[in-house]
């Protein structure tokens, strides 16, 4: 990893909570993600749980070293553990990042919202916030992206995947090429 890349993901995986508007649980790794937007949520940093992905692309087989949990379940996972169903709002339509930085910062802005709290994990917060920071550019949206990802050890294997943090993270930031007009650039 690049210096500049580096500094970036260690200032990612500390970055200390703030009120926000809105907690933001990117779905992906199953149900790993959770227990840090339930963790804000109970710490009252956010009135709000925003769920973003899909349905279409989640199971056995549907994507190379993934196995999903539908984003139904993991809202219902929400509940199971006392988070009332009008504070969870299911964006089940984004079928990629570049589509949930869209939609949640689109909903941000139809909102007023101000700051959001970015759940993503370890090996794709780096991603994710750059996308995010992107979409907010593009927008002119003045808001806050405070990053919380689901720190995992880069041994770990996340839970509906094949793959270790440290391999996945690599495949990330290979992404941030290919994907280079849906990221901000790092200098």
């Amino acid at each position: 990893m690049n210096p500049a890349l580096e500094l970036l993901q260690k200032k990612i995986m500390s970055w200390p909570p703030e009120k926000a508007d809105a907690i933001v649980g990117l779905h992906g790794n199953r149900f790993d993600r959770c227990p840090k937007a339930l963790e804000l949520y109970q710490a009252g940093y956010a009135p709000l749980i925003v769920l973003s992905g899909n349905n279409v692309l989640v199971g056995k087989g549907m994507r190379p070293g993934q196995n999903e949990a539908p984003i139904t379940d993991v809202k219902q996972w929400f509940i199971v553990r006392g988070v009332p169903e009008k504070d969870i709002i299911v964006d089940d339509q984004s079928m990629n990042t570049r589509d949930q930085a869209v939609r949640v910062l689109d909903l941000a802005v139809k909102e007023k919202w101000n700051k959001i709290l970015l759940v993503g994990s370890t090996e794709h917060q780096l991603r994710a916030f750059l996308t995010f920071l992107k979409r907010r550019e593009e927008i002119g949206w003045k808001g806050n992206i405070i990053n919380q990802p689901a720190d995992m050890p880069l041994d770990a294997i996340p839970d509906g995947r094949s793959d270790n943090v440290r391999r996945l993270l690599d495949l990330e930031i290979l992404k941030l090429d290919a994907y280079k007009d849906h990221v901000s650039p790092v200098s």
